[in-house]
């Protein structure tokens, strides 16, 4: 039978399927390069799934579907870092009279249609004086996310399961 544990780096496995957040563990970006490794590990481990399986095709599938699922999240973390890295961040932003600057990138959780997965984004800081200063993230306005933290997919499936009778 194949090891539940995947042998990627420690600081970055695979979690499994949760409503959480998939790694706990580090506040340190993932770097594009450690995503390629958990990718082609992740990868690895659907093939020896498919050639050393022993069981029966029905925890062959639930099984299947559980690392293709980790799969896509780790394509999703990897398409949220490529990103990140191309979005033009200004130094200095002025928008209807307020003024931001970019602070350190911080995380985000997103709920998707394969699980929660975790991004890194860079946040703009408003510096004009004012009671309600307030922020913004250059990517997640590039990639038309909302502040909801659950991506249109998944809403999408939520709204065809509340419509289905």
């Amino acid at each position: 039978m194949l090891p539940e544990a995947s042998p990627h780096a420690e600081r970055f496995t695979i979690a499994t399927l949760s409503l959480v957040r998939n790694d706990e563990k580090s506040d340190v970006p993932p770097t594009i390069a450690e995503l390629k490794q958990q990718f082609a590990g992740a990868a690895k481990e659907i093939e020896a799934l498919a050639c050393l399986h022993a069981e029966d095709f029905v925890s062959f599938e639930q099984r299947l579907v559980q690392v293709v699922w980790a799969l896509a999240r780790v394509a999703i973390a990897l398409f949220f870092a490529h990103r990140h890295e191309r979005c033009a961040v200004p130094t200095r932003l002025e928008r209807a009279g307020r003024v931001f600057r970019p602070a350190p990138a911080q995380a985000r959780n997103l709920n998707t249609f394969f699980g929660v997965v975790r991004y890194w984004r860079t946040y703009m800081r408003e510096v004009t004086e004012g009671e309600q200063r307030r922020g913004l993230y250059p990517l997640d306005e590039e990639l038309g996310l909302t502040g909801d933290r659950v991506s249109f997919g998944l809403l999408v499936v939520a709204a065809r399961l509340a419509l289905h009778r």
